[in-house]
């Protein structure tokens, strides 16, 4: 990739160098601020969340259930962790979706990524 002057912050570029968008510098920057400006993940999805999604994902492991999408089915590795799958909103709490288990669904890691990108529109 050939070097290119960066991009800066606001729109002010810097006359360093760089392989990406941004020097090392100004990356630090911009990754700060786009984390200052999102919600967290208790803002997000209150703040039960995790024990909600554990609990849900426990139950649907124990009864055999799989990803609803790739049907890979959930499983716990020797420490007794089922690292791969997890709870997703049917209808996102963005849109009005709550946490109750009638709106939650089992699915796997990469799934779970791959639907909040396609949301997201990239």
């Amino acid at each position: 990739m050939p070097l290119r002057p960066c991009l800066g912050v606001h729109g002010q570029p810097c006359n360093r160098l760089t392989r990406g968008s941004r020097c090392p510098e100004h990356q630090a920057e911009a990754d700060r601020r786009r984390e200052a400006s999102r919600p967290s993940w208790v803002q997000r999805y209150g703040k039960d969340w995790q024990r909600v999604a554990k609990q849900f994902v426990d139950a649907a492991v124990r009864r055999g259930e799989g990803c609803v999408y790739c049907h890979q089915v959930g499983h716990y590795d020797e420490a007794g962790v089922h690292n791969s799958m997890t709870a997703g909103h049917i209808v996102a709490r963005e849109d009005g979706g709550t946490n109750d288990d009638e709106n939650l669904q089992l699915e796997c890691r990469h799934c779970n990524s791959r639907k909040k990108r396609s949301r997201k529109g990239t």
